[in-house]
């Protein structure tokens, strides 16, 4: 290419364009296109998604009014101060039912990865969070253990001593 350019273009001209800088240019002009097509679809699929509202959509699960709200006093200074006893041990619950924690004092309820004290904990459930019972009961550790997920996404998930949880009325 060089010995067809030099006898029509200045040298100098020549050894440029021999040199690399066409392509450059070519690569300036693709990437502008590239460029505008991306705005212009981005545009576009925005426009198309504006119906879509970024607002959640909220389920509200009615309180059990009927029972009395306890709340327990908590252990000072013990790892297990959400883990002690208060009225709602010898409550039986079913399958499917759903079940509020309850009585932590707003401390929370630990979920554990097994029905035992010494377990990790897998998530600390809030207090009026609501689960559905799907294993259970076992008994370990002086405790009556249920197997709680919430019905709203399967990973949040664990074990509970039954002394927190109160059942929600369908």
């Amino acid at each position: 290419m060089k010995s067809q350019l030099s006898g029509r273009l200045p040298a100098g001209l020549a050894n440029r364009l021999d040199g690399g800088c066409l392509w450059g240019l070519a690569g300036i002009v693709v990437g502008g296109v590239a460029f505008a097509g991306l705005v212009v679809f981005a545009s576009l699929n925005r426009n198309a998604n504006s119906g879509i509202s970024a607002l959640p959509e909220i389920t509200i699960i009615p309180r059990n009014t009927d029972a009395p709200i306890l709340i327990a006093p908590i252990a000072q200074g013990t790892e297990t101060a959400s883990e002690t006893q208060i009225p709602f041990e010898n409550v039986t619950y079913a399958q499917g039912d759903l079940v509020e924690v309850s009585g932590t004092g707003g401390a929370g309820l630990r979920l554990r990865i097994a029905p035992d004290l010494d377990a990790a904990v897998n998530i600390l459930a809030l207090e009026h969070e609501v689960y559905e019972v799907r294993g259970g009961p076992t008994e370990a550790d002086g405790y009556t253990w249920w197997f709680l997920v919430n019905p709203y996404d399967n990973g949040i998930q664990g074990w509970s001593v039954a002394n927190f949880l109160r059942e929600v009325n369908p």
